[in-house]
């Protein structure tokens, strides 16, 4: 039916329009290993050459449903208490496809042993394709959904900060800070997608529950010209800094959970189950990551960066 393809069309469109609940940055569920898309500043946090690999399928079952990857690799610098990183996004839907390349760079500000400041700056470049030719639709002269979009890119800046004191965070960044519009390739002038202006909010804590026992929970917040604010609720029980166990939730979109472990020092393997609870009843989608550190020489992520 033409009203299906238009509702699926209309969803893969935000894998690119960093709209609403968009799927380009942040969907992942799995909120603690996916900070580097949304803000610089978190190129080199952990303080050790770091790498996080991620595979998302949502809402599984229904017909050219979301994937997104996500690759990041960061560290500190041995100079001037600088870091870098880049990552690499990919997501895909129906007959819509987008690559994300960034560098990122920071700079730390320490204050104390508990207290920091990073601040950082993220140059991106975004490649889409689009062939709604793929579609079966009724009304085949809709002009839309005739046209094409081969290998356009465009690329943007962002900036991030990030402020830790003691056992608290908080952190703000704008991923891109442009707006940029996708044209159709066989129809010029037609406008297909467009990126928005984006600021993220992000903050938490780690709270020690019993000697074994350590309660972090965080929040992710999106704000976008013209869509309503997304929120990502998250609270994770982590078990004598080996196992962890989370609830949660996106608001008005999903519902969820979270599983993982450190295999050894070195890493980490998590878990993660959403059911949808917004305009897309009755399906789920599934996550996994592992993420590596590269330690050496004695060197330990300390409990509370380990899960910032």
């Amino acid at each position: 039916m033409r009203s299906m393809k238009s509702f699926v069309i209309s969803i893969g469109l935000l894998i690119t329009v960093s709209i609403v609940r968009g799927q380009q940055d942040g969907v992942f569920s799995n909120q603690l290993f996916s900070m580097q898309e949304f803000n610089p500043a978190y190129a080199g946090v952990r303080g050790v050459l770091s790498g996080t690999i991620m595979h998302r399928s949502q809402w599984v079952g229904m017909d050219g449903a979301p994937n997104s990857q996500f690759i990041a690799v960061n560290s500190p610098m041995p100079f001037y208490d600088m870091s870098g990183g880049f990552s690499i996004s990919s997501d895909r839907i129906g007959p819509l496809s987008n690559t994300s390349l960034a560098l990122d760079a920071g700079h730390l500000l320490r204050f104390s042993e508990s207290s920091f400041l990073r601040y950082g700056v993220k140059l991106s470049g975004l490649f889409s394709n689009a062939n709604f030719g793929e579609l079966n639709l009724n009304d085949a002269d809709d002009a839309l959904f005739a046209a094409n979009m081969r290998g356009k890119m465009a690329v943007n800046v962002g900036f991030g900060a990030l402020f830790n004191y003691d056992d608290y965070y908080v952190g703000i960044s704008s991923p891109r800070m442009a707006n940029r519009k996708f044209n159709a390739t066989n129809q010029p002038g037609m406008s297909i997608l467009q990126t928005q202006r984006q600021i993220c909010v992000n903050g938490g804590a780690y709270f020690e529950i019993t000697p074994e026992i350590m309660l972090r929970p965080a929040l992710l917040m999106r704000i976008t010209s013209g869509a309503p604010v997304s929120m990502d609720l998250t609270a994770t029980a982590v078990y004598k800094e080996i196992f962890w166990l989370g609830l949660l939730g996106r608001l008005g979109d999903a519902l969820g959970v979270s599983v993982g472990g450190n295999l050894t020092d070195q890493i980490q393997l998590g878990y993660a189950f959403d059911a949808s609870i917004g305009g897309v009843n009755g399906y789920t989608s599934h996550e996994v990551v592992l993420r590596y550190d590269m330690i050496k020489n004695g060197q330990k992520v300390s409990s509370r960066l380990r899960y910032l």
